[in-house]
Parts: C-alpha cells; structure tokens; sequence
C-alpha cells in the first residue's frame, strides 16, 4: 500500500479514533479483556463501521 495514497476524509476520524483510544487507555484503564466499559464498547462498533466504510468506498 502506498503511503502517499491516503484517504484525505479518512484522516479526521482516524486520529480522533486514536486519540480517544489512547485517552482511554491512558487515563481511564481501559484495556481489552479487561471489564466493559460502555463508552469503549460504543466506540468500537462506531469506528469499525467506518472503516468498513472508508474500505469499501476505496477511501
């Protein structure tokens, strides 16, 4: 996959996705196979339909 090939739209969501993970984990414990934690497990479905999304639109 070429890196100069990015999808311009796909940017945005991608770092706010990595933020909010990051943020998560960092300040608020979050960690796979740990507990649930509604905000996480809202967040997950969210970011995995829009990256099928952005897949499928060849973003």
């Amino acid at each position: 996959m070429d890196g100069r090939n990015r999808s311009k739209s796909a940017t945005l969501p991608g770092v706010v996705a990595a933020a909010v993970g990051a943020v998560g984990y960092l300040a608020f414990g979050w960690r796979f196979g740990g507990d649930s934690n509604p905000v996480a497990l809202a967040a997950a479905p969210v970011c995995a339909a829009a990256a099928v999304g952005f897949t499928l639109r060849g973003e």
